[in-house]
């Protein structure tokens, strides 16, 4: 018995309350892949597919200055297979990020690049020796040294594109759904600018939620 793509075939089949179901995802190739547990959110009657990870919780970052010396990797709780066809037959997919900084910046002017970024599926498989490049960050936006406030022009100060790039000594934060299913899931965290004293910043990546039927 075919079982459901995903929640909102959970949805379609008449489940309505939250709960942890079997589903069996189809890839984009066609292939079914073998069932396996996800958590089914019913929001205001949608079925939303929720996969979680290990990084969701605050991660504290110190003592790593260059760009992207510190790395963090995100394991789902079911398979990479899975998640990305699961994201694949899905119609919206999100998932919320955020770093909290003291005086650890995003951006670097003068090597022009990003000290701290995150990786998706397509940035994240790289050969060893080629420098992993980051995603837009925050929103999924591919607009360089750019962050969710920068987008929407909110920045805590008007010279800057991201909160933290104002690299003070005050605790501020730059945060956002990734919303461009091309760049889902975050698979990885890297970060820089905290080997200094009173230098720190935090981490934290949401659940992968997806919505609808491709």
């Amino acid at each position: 018995m075919f079982l459901a793509l995903n929640c909102n075939e959970w949805k379609s089949k008449g489940l309505v309350d939250s709960q942890t179901v079997l589903i069996e995802p189809i890839t984009s190739y066609g292939v079914k892949l073998q069932a396996v547990e996800v958590y089914c959110y019913m929001e205001n009657g949608v079925g939303v597919t929720k996969i979680n990870h290990n990084g969701e919780r605050n991660i504290t970052v110190v003592g790593y200055e260059a760009l992207g010396s510190y790395s963090y990797i995100v394991t789902y709780n079911i398979s990479f297979e899975h998640v990305v066809a699961i994201i694949d037959s899905s119609q919206f997919c999100r998932q919320f990020v955020r770093w909290s900084c003291k005086g650890a910046l995003i951006w670097d002017t003068l090597n022009d690049e990003w000290t701290t970024y995150w990786t998706n599926r397509s940035t994240a498989y790289l050969a060893t020796n080629e420098k992993k490049p980051p995603s837009g960050f925050f929103h999924g936006t591919e607009v360089r040294r750019t962050c969710e406030c920068g987008i929407s022009q909110t920045c805590q100060e008007s010279n800057v594109l991201c909160n933290c790039d104002i690299n003070d000594g005050i605790w501020r934060s730059d945060e956002g759904y990734v919303t461009n299913k091309d760049a889902l899931p975050i698979v990885a965290f890297f970060a820089g600018d905290t080997g200094d004293s009173g230098e720190e910043g935090h981490h934290f990546i949401g659940p992968l939620e997806c919505y609808g039927t491709a």
